[in-house]
């Protein structure tokens, strides 16, 4: 199982856009789940944060490392999903 995690605020319009991407590449796919995470919504956003150094959202962590900082293209995520399931 490969986990997701997309890091965001509330306020950020690129976040709601990142999310429809990754929701439309994960449908059609297996072994992984999604997990989202407002950093400006309390304590474990702000750990998460320092945890992946997080400067810019929407950060996109998959399998706990920082893949993508900003929205990837459904392709590069797809690629970079794919890799991690084989792994």
């Amino acid at each position: 199982m490969v986990e997701i995690h997309v890091l965001k605020t509330k306020t950020c319009p690129s976040c709601l856009k990142v999310t429809t991407v990754i929701k439309k590449v994960a449908d059609g796919m297996k072994g992984i789940s999604v997990k989202e995470t407002y950093l400006d919504s309390g304590p474990e956003g702000q750990k998460l944060a320092l945890k992946y150094h997080v400067m810019s959202v929407p950060t996109i962590v998959i399998g706990g490392k920082v893949a993508f900082v900003g929205t990837p293209s459904e392709s590069a995520l797809r690629s970079a999903i794919e890799r991690e399931l084989r792994s």
